[in-house]
């Protein structure tokens, strides 16, 4: 497990726009995606910040090789499968917010759900997420079977993926 702002993609450029390149300067973006995770949470009223942090170690735990790393435009805590050869997939996502935190996977469409506890449906095309208030709403055992389940699928090309949409089993 690499440590919080690790920085395992040193020497790689920072994953900038292209139409952005020359107007960025990419050192300052490798720094913004160095920050502690903990610099999202500090203006964050109670319980919010102890839930990410919560969810953040059910990532981990699911996930041992998971590496976190603050995403500052998203205001997201981001978290990447490596997938060989220095690059890596991104499977999932916290998102604090002064009212709940949410969980969640940018290609959760793909992800089975057979309880219905994914949000996400008529808002975004491919991204889910579930939701949490307090820590009575973290289904460890539900919430990590998501997050292995993401993380398998992560490494999966797009259009392979959305295969599955049109057949599921």
């Amino acid at each position: 497990m690499a440590a919080i702002g690790s920085s395992w993609h040193a020497g790689r450029p920072a994953s900038v726009s292209p139409r952005l390149r020359g107007f960025v300067d990419n050192r300052a973006v490798d720094r913004l995606a160095d920050l502690p995770s903990y610099a999202l949470l500090v203006s964050l009223p109670e319980p919010m910040p102890e839930l990410a942090i919560s969810l953040g170690a059910l990532v981990r735990a699911a996930v041992p090789d998971a590496v976190e790393r603050v995403r500052p435009g998203w205001r997201v805590i981001g978290y990447d499968v490596p997938i060989g050869r220095g690059r890596a997939a991104f499977f999932a996502w916290v998102m604090p917010q002064p009212e709940h935190v949410h969980l969640g996977f940018p290609r959760g469409v793909l992800l089975r759900d057979s309880e219905g506890i994914l949000e996400g449906a008529g808002v975004t095309k491919l991204a889910r997420w579930v939701t949490a208030r307090s820590a009575g709403d973290i289904d460890i055992e539900r919430f990590s079977a998501l997050v292995r389940e993401a993380a398998a699928l992560a490494p999966i090309p797009r259009a392979a993926g959305l295969v599955r949409i049109a057949d599921p089993e």
